[in-house]
């Protein structure tokens, strides 16, 4: 049997990143999930590799990169170039994340 969890009190901090909301009409639990974007600058080495598996993407997700890097810009091309260097951090491990799934 599992054990039942502690109700945080409300407004309390739940574990992890996410805030519990509490009802008081029903009493039901709603996450409330804190996205803060990570500001760790990527290593050398992960821009390394960085680099080499957006160059290994499938062309269809380009888009993606896309929208990730240049947000306000569509794709004209098949061919898209920016330095990861110059990359601020959060959008760095955006993509990462991104080309990771």
């Amino acid at each position: 049997m599992k054990p039942v969890p502690q109700m945080p009190a409300m407004g309390q901090q739940a574990e992890g990143h996410e805030q519990a909301v509490w009802s008081n009409s029903t009493m039901q639990q709603k996450k409330v999930s804190q996205s803060v974007p990570d500001t760790t600058p990527l290593s050398k080495e992960e821009k390394r590799s960085l680099g080499q598996r957006i160059r290994s993407l499938n062309p269809k997700y380009l888009k993606g990169i896309v929208k990730i890097v240049h947000p306000d810009q569509k794709l004209v091309s098949s061919t898209l170039k920016f330095d990861i260097n110059k990359l601020p951090p959060h959008i760095s491990r955006e993509l990462s994340k991104y080309v990771d799934q």
